[in-house]
């Protein structure tokens, strides 16, 4: 099951990164990931809920500054623009993120 739910989090990595947030579907990550669009609404409820540990996963990789960046960001756009100034990241990881926080 943890398989899975890596598959379709990396699915959804590509294609943010790929077509941007809002040009990628459900079902396109399902279909990136190889999984019904079932089992991927029973991994993630949402949207919201991809898109969460989705940045967890991305931030995770990454040195976290302090929390207090975090403050009054609504967005995970927003969100990602504060870590990528703050901490610059790797120039993987920063591409990697700027670019989906673009879309």
């Amino acid at each position: 099951m943890q398989a899975t739910r890596a598959r379709i989090i990396e699915a959804a990595i590509a294609l943010y990164t790929e077509l941007g947030i809002s040009g990628t579907t459900m079902r396109e990550v399902a279909l990136r990931a190889d999984v019904a669009p079932g089992t991927l609404r029973n991994h993630f409820p949402s949207r919201d809920d991809l898109d969460r540990v989705m940045v967890e996963r991305l931030t995770a990789e990454a040195p976290l500054p302090e929390l207090s960046i975090f403050e009054g960001a609504d967005s995970i756009k927003e969100r990602l623009e504060r870590h990528i100034r703050v901490t610059g990241g790797d120039r993987y990881r920063a591409t990697h993120a700027a670019r989906i926080a673009a879309c």
